[in-house]
């Protein structure tokens, strides 16, 4: 079956709950539980979207503290939050803080197509999210921190989504609320930094 030609690898859920059938997971470090097993360890999403520390679980739910197979790709049936519509091929989907599904207009994975849309699941392959665009909440000093209101959408058109990114640094000029801002993933500090911001 094209399903048991993945690269899966175990992990332990450490996420406190049940991971779902296909939902994605997020890695937070390895445990050797004897010698020559090294797993993973797994938690809930806590962020919006992801770059490259997400998998998504096997087509078993997992409880608690018991171990599982996961998978990155190439390609990856996951669960998607049918709230949002129907997945179309190309859109970006990603996970966001507390839960276990993709949501639309969110970086982490691309869509290759629904698989069954009446379980919600959408076959996905990996997609880092590297750049959004977004408000600042405050204003925003350089050489500072702020935070950020995340905008998605059509372009041009894109509305505020609800979440925010906090702790944005700013190595540019000073900026007041709400100014549009591009923020963008910094590699080498594992963390989200503007590359660009609307001029006051």
């Amino acid at each position: 079956m094209f399903f048991d030609r993945k690269a899966w690898l175990e992990y332990r859920n450490d996420s406190g709950e049940r991971i779902p059938a296909f939902g994605i997971v997020r890695i937070t470090g390895v445990v050797v539980p004897e010698p020559g097993r090294v797993l993973l360890t797994v938690a809930k999403p806590d962020a919006y979207g992801c770059q490259l520390q997400c998998a998504v679980n096997g087509p078993v739910p997992i409880d608690a503290d018991r171990y599982g197979l996961c998978a990155r790709g190439p390609f990856v049936a996951a669960l998607y939050d049918t709230g949002d519509g129907t997945p179309a091929v190309g859109q970006k989907w990603g996970p966001r803080s507390g839960g276990w599904k993709l949501r639309k207009n969110t970086g982490g994975f691309s869509v290759v197509g629904v698989t069954k849309s009446s379980a919600g699941l959408v076959l996905v392959q990996p997609a880092p999210m590297r750049s959004l665009v977004g408000k600042t909440n405050n204003a925003h000093a350089k050489g500072g921190t702020g935070d950020v209101s995340i905008y998605a959408g059509t372009l041009g058109s894109e509305s505020d989504t609800g979440a925010d990114l906090t702790g944005v640094f700013n190595r540019f000029a000073d900026l007041a609320s709400g100014k549009w801002v591009r923020c963008v993933w910094n590699e080498q500090s594992s963390d989200w930094e503007l590359a660009a911001g609307e001029c006051s």
